[in-house]
């Protein structure tokens, strides 16, 4: 599905759609001009996705399920739950530090959330 870039001319904003019709800038209410050229949207292939325990289809459907999961469990809990999607290619997102995965497993023992046992996850 193409994603099409739009500029304002007055405030130099961006923003990407979807849709071929021009948008009004959201900080200075003026009509937005197409930039010409676009690229493709990051489709996701349908598949069965363990971590929501159904066949998800595509991104949005994906994040909807997140969504849904996060609320049903603030609901059982009574505690403000927020699922979002990680890239796993990214350490950082993955609790990985600079010092490493040693130094990780190190600061994990210390802070109290992993088990002293072979550096098992205690889960509450």
């Amino acid at each position: 599905m193409p994603l099409y870039s739009f500029k304002c001319d007055s405030c130099l904003g961006e923003t990407d759609r979807f849709t071929r019709n021009p948008p009004f800038c959201n900080r200075c209410d003026l009509p937005m001009r197409r930039v010409w050229g676009f690229h493709l949207a990051h489709s996701m292939p349908e598949h069965f996705n363990p971590t929501v325990g159904k066949v998800v289809t595509n991104e949005r459907a994906f994040k909807d399920e997140l969504k849904r999961m996060g609320e049903k469990e603030s609901e059982v809990t009574g505690l403000y739950h927020d699922y979002q999607p990680i890239d796993i290619s990214d350490p950082k997102a993955c609790g990985v530090t600079d010092e490493g995965l040693d130094a990780t497993r190190r600061q994990a023992r210390d802070s109290g959330s992993v088990g002293p046992e072979k550096g098992r996850k205690v889960i509450v």
